[in-house]
């Protein structure tokens, strides 16, 4: 009796089994398509153009804890709130003449083909007037969302994978 119902559950389990492709499968097409967002994202913010930064109005489920302009820890839990910072880099950029080169690391990208995360080693160095500051040694996770053909970026989480040491005082 004990092998006959022993059997039965097999049969069972392996009956439910499913061999279809499912969306949480992992897509080379996706990682690929996900990886040239990134890239174009790092290229974007050494040129300037914060814009890539910015979270479209209908993904409520967008997160992001990052830096301020002071290095502190910050956090957004909307679009609107975190689009509302974009703008404040925007501004400050352009009132200070700020510049900013980003030389990326080593990078790893994985995708299925709804959804992706990536992972970023990446320096910065910002330059205002003759002032340079950095490399500053970030890193960096991004998930995101397929939408068509599009990946909508729907969590950003920044950190120093090396703290940055501070001049001393004359």
């Amino acid at each position: 009796m004990k092998k006959c119902i022993a059997a039965t559950a097999a049969m069972l389990l392996v009956g439910c089994a499913t061999t279809a492709p499912t969306t949480a499968e992992y897509d080379r097409d996706a990682e690929s398509s996900f990886r040239a967002k990134l890239d174009q994202m790092f290229r974007d913010l050494s040129a300037m153009k914060f814009d890539c930064m910015r979270i479209p109005a209908d993904v409520p489920e967008a997160v992001v804890f990052d830096f301020d302009e002071q290095n502190k820890p910050m956090s957004a839990y909307s679009p609107a709130e975190w689009n509302k910072i974009v703008d404040g880099y925007i501004a400050a950029a352009a009132q200070q003449g700020m510049k900013m080169e980003t030389k990326v690391g080593r990078v790893e990208v994985h995708a299925t083909s709804s959804f992706g995360f990536a992972t970023a080693e990446f320096d910065q160095t910002f330059t205002m007037g003759d002032q340079k500051m950095g490399p500053l040694k970030f890193r960096g996770t991004m998930v995101a969302k397929r939408r068509g053909n599009e990946w909508v970026w729907v969590h950003w989480h920044g950190s120093f994978r090396e703290f940055p040491t501070m001049p001393e005082a004359k």
